[in-house]
């Protein structure tokens, strides 16, 4: 149980920091003023995405790991648009 209190939470975060490297290594991003790139964006995404897999995998199968960390980042790709659309608003 206190295994889980931690290693759900970070692995959690490990994964969307992943969504939010390779994001910002697109060339249509709109956060940040010029894109991450590709070997900075998508080598820092693959590296949070293989630690947030194996701290999930501490807790859960690495099955359903692997189908959280593919949650996470469908959720981080939906929401960053939305939410630098916001900040380029204000």
């Amino acid at each position: 149980m206190v295994s889980s209190v931690f290693f759900i939470p970070v692995g959690m975060m490990l994964c969307a920091i992943a969504g939010i490297c390779a994001y910002l290594a697109a060339p249509q991003q709109l956060l940040a003023p010029t894109p991450l790139s590709k070997p900075m964006g998508l080598g820092g995404g693959l590296l949070f995405a293989v630690a947030g897999t194996l701290f999930l995998s501490q807790v859960w199968s690495l099955v359903t790991a692997i189908f959280v960390l593919a949650l996470m980042l469908m959720l981080v790709w939906s929401l960053m648009p939305l939410c630098a659309a916001l900040v380029r608003s204000k």
